[in-house]
């Protein structure tokens, strides 16, 4: 007899039990199930700081491998889900194989080959167990929206009057039609029609709202339809299988209760007979039992359908019943179908995230489908796809900051926003977290457009709320320290220093406790903490502390561009040109040349390879080291860095043009000064003859006071120049007047001047 471990079993039972069960002859597999969320929770583990990342995969790992002498070597992980019904209907209908089944089913066999004989590389592990974790993600979500449209749908006229066993038996019946399950496969699948058909009634009733996990349960009784003992130790998914009245509930066991097991298949009349008799050996002193009689109990579904049609006062004719009933099977009919459109919403939605940073125009458009999706179906069934609808407006939010459009950001965040307050006034257990997300949001996009005050009541807000759900679990502790920082960049950015040290202190100190704990995906968050404080240090006055933060938050970059150097290089050079600014202005010039270069190199060498994403902050640094090198009379390195900023600024023109604007002029300065100093005589006259040409391109107010900057620099070098140098300068002085005087010509025409 085949035995398939459930998760509880397979993670936490005692492996001599395990092992006392090979002893006794049985074939062990593991759910397809379980090996899903174990790989999914070693991921969890890590992430959330439970586990660090060698001890989290190593539980995984050494887990399987433990128990893989136990497990049947032909079989190892038992098929669930969508293969094994295609495995049933194959063998229900005479026909061949499935072959999508039967190449999972290998698929199978070859991933538990490799979780207990091969060395994973850290990414496989994580990628492999994201994978999981969406998969379950999505289970649970489906779960949710199935119930959450029960509650929220108009039932069959008759419904009120119906008394359980009608409702229970028409909710069965909509779900074998819904699912066009012959009369063979109800026979297999009875439990998990019967386990699907109460967890829906009781969601939709509110006696049994899902909960995490409970989507992926919610398959486990399939592996009973390929002839098995499913061994659990889930406590409410035995009560369930239970007071759902299956028949195939002998064949779900608890570890201490696998004595006098039934035989045969679980399924046809043996089946029914040994169900009869069954008694469950009681868990925790008390025995879980259905309330439905057994005639019903235990009869197949095609005669629970009769009895349906059968049921009724003797005055409701025969007609009414059918139509009652028929009703019954319509509604569900049309609940079980809704669930394909709010995943395809969602995984636009998850799309349109990864896709934000490489293509803002492809996320927005993405993000904008999720939303229109979300409407239609918050217009059909509003209670169950309000969070749907808040989700995907606070995705859009975020694509159009992306694209710049900031207020039309902010107007999806609103929006999203106004959604979740209907959601916490309908329903207060709503997740008060989702709401302290959308508000998180919306005082950052309220930041984008300036209203400074309204932005850090919203940020002061969703800082409360985080505040409150982590006291209750320390889950929710990296999204406070979250929203503590950004609630500490508007106070920075509304000019309050005080308030912004003291949130992005508490933010800096939760972020490292998990960093410290392994968590080394918040090291990014961590790093936006540590600039914000540096920079309310700096501005506070506290210098010294200031250069710390700073210092600190570069030496975490470092470690990160070790893991991704792609993502981590621009922040790492970011950090640099930031440090570099603060130390000239702390007269430290040499270290601030050093770092500015260092920054200036990392920003070539993203440039190479993102030459859009890269210009703007390629020209600035080189712009900065430029001035750098001349005001600290490094003449002869200045010229070479000079004319690249020149170069790179003549190339961001379109592109960044206020930015150029305020560039320009240092970098023609610095070549000028620079080859002045160094005696390029040559040179002088045609770099100045470029700054004349560049001011002559902007209007004529800006090209007026351009000109006039160039002249007084111009005349501050010919006092320190020698004589060469200072008749190229000369000269060139006369350029820029005779400019100037022939623009203030142009711009006061002959009958014009005053």
């Amino acid at each position: 007899m085949r035995l398939v471990l459930d998760t509880n079993v397979y993670s936490f039972a005692p492996e001599s039990k395990i092992e006392r069960l090979a002893a006794r002859g049985f074939l062990i597999s593991v759910s397809e199930i379980a090996l899903v969320e174990a790989l999914a929770k070693s991921r969890r583990d890590y992430l959330s700081g439970v586990l660090t990342k060698e001890r989290a995969r190593g539980k995984f790992f050494a887990r399987a491998r433990k128990l893989a002498q136990y497990i049947d070597p032909q079989c190892p992980v038992a098929l669930g889900l969508a293969g094994v019904m295609r495995r049933i209907i194959a063998e229900t209908e005479s026909t061949s194989p499935d072959p999508v089944a039967e190449q999972h089913a290998e698929f199978l066999n070859s991933m538990w080959y490799s979780v207990t004989t091969l060395d994973w590389l850290d990414d496989i592990w994580l990628d492999n167990a994201q994978t999981s974790e969406t998969w379950l993600t999505e289970r649970d979500e489906t779960l949710r929206l199935v119930v959450g449209t029960v509650r929220a749908q108009d039932k069959p006229t008759r419904w009120a009057t119906m008394n359980k066993v009608d409702r229970v038996l028409s909710t069965r019946v909509s779900i074998a039609t819904f699912w066009s399950l012959t009369e063979a496969l109800i026979e297999r699948l009875h439990a998990h029609v019967a386990t699907v058909a109460h967890r829906i009634y009781g969601g939709g009733d509110g006696t049994l709202s899902p909960k995490t996990n409970d989507g992926a349960d919610l398959h486990m009784t399939q592996h009973l339809a390929a002839s098995c003992i499913l061994v659990t130790e889930d406590g409410p998914l035995i009560e369930i299988v239970d007071a759902a009245g299956t028949y195939q509930a002998p064949w779900v066991r608890s570890l201490d209760d696998l004595n006098e097991l039934p035989e045969g298949p679980p399924w046809g009349e043996s089946a029914r007979a040994q169900a009869r008799s069954f008694k469950r050996k009681p868990r925790n002193g008390r025995r879980s039992r259905s309330s439905l009689p057994e005639e019903i109990l235990f009869a197949p579904l095609v005669d629970g359908f009769r009895q349906v049609m059968e049921a009724g006062d003797a005055a409701d004719g025969a007609e009414n019943r059918s139509a009652r009933v028929r009703e019954t099977v319509e509604v569900f009919r049309k609940l079980m179908a809704m669930p394909v459109r709010p995943r395809h919403a969602s995984r636009l939605e998850k799309l349109s995230i990864q896709i934000r940073e490489q293509d803002p125009q492809a996320a927005l458009a993405t993000a904008s489908e999720a939303v229109a999706i979300a409407r239609i179906l918050v217009t059909e069934v509003p209670t169950a796809y309000r969070p749907l609808l808040s989700s995907t407006l606070n995705t859009l939010a975020n694509a159009r900051g992306a694209a710049r459009d900031y207020q039309g950001a902010l107007d999806a965040a609103k929006e999203s926003l106004a959604v979740a307050r209907e959601i916490v006034a309908l329903d207060p257990s709503y997740f008060r977290a989702d709401l302290a997300l959308v508000l998180s949001n919306v005082a950052g996009r309220l930041s984008e457009v300036g209203d400074m005050t309204s932005a850090r009541s919203a940020a002061e807000e969703s800082v409360s709320l985080y505040r409150a759900a982590a006291a209750e679990g320390p889950s929710l502790l990296l999204p406070l320290a979250s929203a503590l920082y950004g609630l500490g960049s508007i106070c920075l950015k509304a000019g309050d220093s005080a308030h912004t040290i003291n949130v992005c202190i508490e933010s800096v100190n939760l972020m490292s406790a998990a960093v410290g704990h392994g968590a080394k995906e918040s090291r990014h968050q961590l790093i936006m903490a540590l600039q914000i404080l540096g920079e309310a240090l700096w501005l506070s006055g506290d210098r010294p502390g200031a250069i710390l933060r700073l210092k600190e938050e570069i030496l975490l970059t470092r470690d990160l561009v070790q893991d991704a150097p792609i993502a981590s290089l621009p922040l790492l050079a970011r950090a640099l040109g930031n440090l570099s600014s603060k130390l000239e202005v702390l007269g430290d010039r040499e270290d601030a040349i050093r770092t500015r270069q260092e920054a200036t190199d990392m920003y070539r060498e993203l440039h190479a390879t993102q030459p859009a994403a890269m210009l703007g902050s390629l020209t600035l640094s080189l712009t900065g080291l430029a001035a750098m090198l001349t005001v600290n009379h490094q003449f002869a390195a200045a010229i070479p860095v000079a004319r690249d900023a020149i170069d790179f600024c003549s190339r961001a023109r379109t592109s960044h043009a206020e930015m150029v604007a305020a560039m320009r002029p240092i970098a023609d300065e610095a070549l000028i000064e620079s080859c002045a100093m160094e005696n390029e005589v040559a040179s002088i006259e045609p770099a100045v003859r470029e700054a004349i040409e560049y001011a002559g391109t902007l209007v004529t107010v800006e090209s007026a006071a351009c000109l006039t900057r160039l002249e007084t620099n111009l005349r501050a070098v010919v006092e320190h120049v020698g004589e060469a140098a200072a008749g190229a300068l000369k000269r060139a002085l006369e350029e820029v007047r005779a400019e100037r005087s022939a623009a203030s010509s142009r711009h006061h025409p002959k009958g014009e001047q005053q």
